[in-house]
Order: C-alpha cells, then sequence, then structure tokens
C-alpha cells in the first residue's frame, strides 16, 4: 500500500522511497509524491493455434537452392506434447517446398527485422528452415497466422534458432534486455536463508514477541495472527499511528476487523501479520511459497459513534491492502522487492478515481507489472485472489462487473514488452499482510475532526493453497536462473535442461 497520491503499499517513515519501511514493513508509496499512474499493461499473448502435420510430402527442393527442402514426409504430430527445447520442438511441416528467395547484397526485411536474414531465414530449426516453418503457420494449414505472429510463434519455438533475429518485438536492437547472447540479471542473494522466520522474530513497528496481541488457529484453523503496534511512534505505510486497539478477531464466527478510527486522542491505522501454524506447519515452516492466496472482503463500512452505517465505501484517502511480504529481505536496498505481490483498494485521494489495482513491486518502474486500475463495483462483499506460480501470477476477484475482473502478469509478458521481469523466485521468509491506512495527513479527508466516525472492514475469510508448480519446466519462459529447476539454466529466456 502507499502514501498521499503515490499507490504503494508498505511500513517505514515517511520518505520518498516506495516504501518507506525498515526491513520488516509492507511497501508503502510516500505520502508527497506524485499519483502513480496507470499503466498499461501488454495483453498475455494468445495460446499459439493447434496445428498438424499436412497430408500430402513436401517436394523436395531444387539441389542449387541454398537450404533444401524437406525430402521426407514430416514427422507425425507425436501423441504427448513435444518439449519446447529447441531441439526437439517442432512445427508441422510446410505442404510444399518452402520458397527460396535469390540471394541480395542487401540484407532482405524478413518479419521485419534487418536480423531476420536470408542466412537465418534458411538456417535449420529441426527438419526445416525457420523460413518455411513460418511460411506454413501463414498457410491455411498452419493455422493462418499473420506474418508477424507466424515470426514470433516459430522464433519462441526455436529462440537460439530463429529468434530473436526473426522475432520482431525483439530483433534489431528493440529489446537490449533479452537481445542474444541472454544472460539472466543476477538475482540477489537473499539476506537470510528462507524460511527461517520465526514468531519470536523483531519486526518492525511490532513490540517484543512476548508483548504481542497474538490470535492462534485463525481462520480455518491454520493461521496464526499477529497485530501491529508501533507504541505511539508513527509508522509506515503513510506515516500513521497503527495500535492493537484497531483490529478485534472473532474466534466464533473467524473474523478479522479492521479500524481507521481516533484512539487516545490520534487518528490511528490498522495491520496485521497472517503465517502458518507453526504446530501444523512445523515441517514446511510458517512462511508461505507458491500457491493461491484468497481474501473475502465480507463488508467495508463508515460509522457514526451509534454504530449506524454511513457509507459502504473507504473514504477517498483510505487504503486496504492484502499482499504479501519478506520481513527478512533488506528493505533499505529493496531486496528482491520484499516479495511483495499486491491487491489494493482505495481511490488514492480523489473521489473520482477508480480503486481497485493489482500489481507487484517496484510501482515507480515501468513495464506491464503495473496494471490498469479498475471499479470494483462495491467494495464489500467481495473475493480477491491472486495465485502466484514461478513465471506468472494471475489475479481475480467477483468485483468489478458481473463475471468479475481478472489480470495477468507473466515473465512471456514482460518479455513481449521488452521489459524487466518482477516476477521474483520462491520459497524465501514470506508471509501475508493485511493493513488500513490512510495515504494522507495525520488528519484524514472526509472525516470529521472529532473522530466521531470510524471506518470499519470485516475480513471473512482467508485461504492459501500451495501450488503443486516449485520452478518452470524445461522450454518453459524464465528471465532468471532460479526460476528454472536445478539442473536447469535461463537460456535466450527459456529453461534449458543443462547438457
Amino acid at each position: 500500500s502507499a502514501r498521499r497520491r503515490l499507490p504503494k503499499k508498505t511500513q517505514g517513515p515517511s520518505t520518498p522511497s516506495p516504501t518507506p519501511a525498515p526491513v520488516d514493513s509492507p511497501t508503502p508509496a510516500p505520502a508527497p509524491g506524485p499519483t502513480k499512474g496507470n499503466k498499461k499493461r501488454t495483453s498475455s499473448p494468445t495460446q499459439a493455434p493447434v496445428t498438424s502435420s499436412p497430408t500430402p510430402s513436401p517436394t523436395p527442393s531444387p539441389t542449387q537452392s541454398p537450404t533444401l527442402g524437406p525430402t521426407q514426409s514430416p514427422t507425425p504430430v507425436p501423441t504427448q506434447s513435444p518439449t519446447p527445447v529447441p531441439t526437439q520442438r517442432q512445427t508441422p511441416a510446410p505442404t510444399s517446398s518452402p520458397t527460396i528467395r535469390p540471394p541480395s547484397s542487401d540484407p532482405p526485411k524478413y518479419c521485419g527485422c534487418y536480423d531476420c536474414t536470408q542466412t537465418v531465414w534458411d538456417t535449420l530449426a529441426g527438419q526445416y528452415s525457420c523460413g518455411a516453418r513460418i511460411t506454413y503457420m501463414e498457410s491455411v494449414d498452419g493455422g493462418s497466422l499473420s506474418h508477424e505472429e507466424a515470426c514470433k510463434f516459430v522464433s519462441n519455438e526455436y529462440p537460439d534458432i530463429c529468434g530473436p533475429a526473426c522475432q520482431p518485438s525483439l530483433c534489431d536492437g528493440n529489446c537490449p534486455l533479452y537481445k542474444e547472447p541472454f544472460e539472466p540479471p543476477p538475482t540477489t542473494a537473499p539476506s537470510s536463508n528462507p524460511n527461517t522466520l520465526s514468531l519470536t522474530d523483531p519486526l518492525y513497528c511490532f513490540p517484543e514477541s512476548a508483548q504481542r496481541t497474538q490470535y492462534d488457529g485463525a481462520f480455518d484453523g491454520n493461521y496464526v495472527i499477529e497485530v501491529k503496534d508501533g507504541l505511539g511512534v508513527v509508522c509506515g505505510p503513510g506515516g500513521n499511528h497503527f495500535t492493537k486497539d484497531t483490529v478485534q478477531y472473532d474466534a466464533s464466527t473467524k473474523e478479522l476487523t479492521l479500524e481507521y478510527k481516533m484512539v487516545n486522542g490520534l487518528w490511528s491505522a490498522a495491520e496485521v501479520r497472517i503465517l502458518r501454524t507453526p504446530i501444523i506447519f512445523s515441517e514446511k515452516g510458517i512462511t508461505f511459497s507458491y500457491g493461491s492466496f484468497s481474501f473475502n472482503v465480507k463488508s467495508v463500512s463508515v460509522l457514526d459513534d451509534q454504530d449506524n452505517i454511513l457509507s459502504s465505501s473507504l473514504p477517498a484517502d483510505i487504503v486496504l491492502g492484502m499482499f504479501t511480504w519478506d520481513t527478512k529481505e533488506n528493505y533499505a536496498i529493496n531486496e528482491n522487492w520484499n516479495h511483495e505481490v499486491d491487491i489494493e483498494i482505495s481511490k488514492w485521494g480523489d473521489p473520482s478515481n477508480e480503486d481497485v489495482q493489482f500489481l507487484i513491486q517496484p510501482f515507480d518502474k515501468p513495464g506491464p507489472h503495473f496494471t490498469d486500475r479498475f471499479n470494483s463495483g462495491g467494495q464489500g462483499g467481495q473475493d480477491y485472489k491472486f495465485t502466484w506460480n514461478p513465471n506468472e501470477i494471475n489475479w481475480s476477484t467477483t468485483a468489478g462487473g458481473v463475471v468479475g475482473t481478472t489480470r495477468t502478469y507473466s515473465t512471456t509478458i514482460a518479455r513481449e514488452a521488452c521489459a524487466v521481469d518482477y516476477i521474483q523466485c520462491l520459497p524465501s521468509n514470506t508471509e501475508v499482510r493485511i493493513n488500513l491506512w490512510n495515504m494522507g495527513d495525520l488528519v484524514p479527508d472526509g472525516l470529521p475532526l472529532d473522530g466521531s466516525q470510524r471506518v470499519a472492514v470485516v475480513i471473512g475469510d482467508f485461504k492459501y493453497e500451495e501450488s503443486a508448480q516449485t520452478h518452470v519446466e524445461d522450454g518453459g519462459a524464465c528471465s532468471k536462473r532460479c526460476q528454472c529447476k536445478s539442473t536447469s539454466a535461463c537460456v535466450n529466456g527459456f529453461c534449458v535442461a543443462n547438457v
């Protein structure tokens, strides 16, 4: 979550950094910063068309042509999906001999790429040349792809043979981040070993472990909740007072209530951390790995001092954040961006703004990891969820219309946009945080100065389902070594088995 006009989250004193907290705090945007803009996201690429081998055998190319055409019928389509490792995957063969363009002193511009020379066009990728495969994918039998789509499809299939020279979004230096030879950016080694977090560790803006308010066996019985309390000190996000008096957990209804209200003359915010119960998860650890994180926002209310509901929407300066956070990473250097994946509900200081956004950190860097905001259509009575896998994060919610709203960010989307891939690797020491805080001044806009009104959010449920995925399979998209299996490497943007 964030601060004034900057939709970012987490703890720390008010500084211009996106998350003003020391090591343990979730990342907010600085209070005085400019409004975080809505950034367009590259759409998730559509699935490549299913192709099948043509029935007629291709005719052999002339012997004097630079690249021989196929001399035998193409290999039948396998009964199971071939692996996308370049030497094993195969695009269906063309139904006729590929057209061989005569040599020229000027390099031909296939795929809209000067890098896609005649030499690359005629290079064999398996049984057939890059050009023959691209031409076939443009045919009716191949799926009637456009020239650009066919170039992209084949270049992704054979990334170190046909791509990136014939990949329209990556060729001609269009994307220096992924230009061959692609070397994955270094991944910061965590400052602590994963799954080493304990409930007794010191935390920013939390009391010592023995003095913390704690609820064990929460929700379905598998979680422990601890309450943030700055004991009168102003903390991040947003420069707020946090106190245990703004959080209640009802064991009978299994509901968690967070409030923003005046406590002892000070407007006070609420935040909790959620971990897996140590007794149940002693072998796996109390932190979270890849999987699905689900939150039910049962209700959002502004109430008067007689508990009458005045509104069912957050005041424009109030932020509800639901996110992951690695409290052991070095906040000062944005170490792996603290493994922060966000769901944020707020109008960020402007009542006319849309009120829901899905993102991962960093919020202030260009790229498709910060998606467009959208209108919830009603903040309470909604389910929110994100599923984090090694090279893709999917968000979904019942909010935003009859069929709800979904968003996707992936390594492939980042690559297509020629942007840094900010999906971080797990395991780490990742926990879950939920907070309700004021991004504005210590005196909130939209609430009376006398403290006669308060904001209350009821979280009806939280669930975590661990993913079966622990890494990207060979042939899958990657941007860093840690996404692949321990026996594989990230080569030209794809996981490839070491040989």
